[in-house]
């Protein structure tokens, strides 16, 4: 496994805690305060950050 490849991976593996507690903090929304339409909002942005995320941090790495 190349360098590069052992910093990509180690990246996800800290970026992967981050999508969990904001999913986390998405289903508490739902389950215990019952906002149903701010949990659904909630979800939604935590999948378009999470690619912008990644989709600049590739680029990044790419270019360099």
């Amino acid at each position: 496994m190349t360098t590069t490849t052992r910093k990509l991976l180690k990246w996800e593996m800290c970026w992967i805690p981050v999508e969990m507690a904001m999913i986390a903090f998405g289903l508490y929304l739902l389950l215990c305060r019952h906002l149903d339409e701010a949990e659904a909002c909630f979800l939604f942005l935590t999948v378009g950050l999470s690619c912008v995320v990644r989709l600049r941090h590739y680029l990044q790495k790419q270019n360099q």
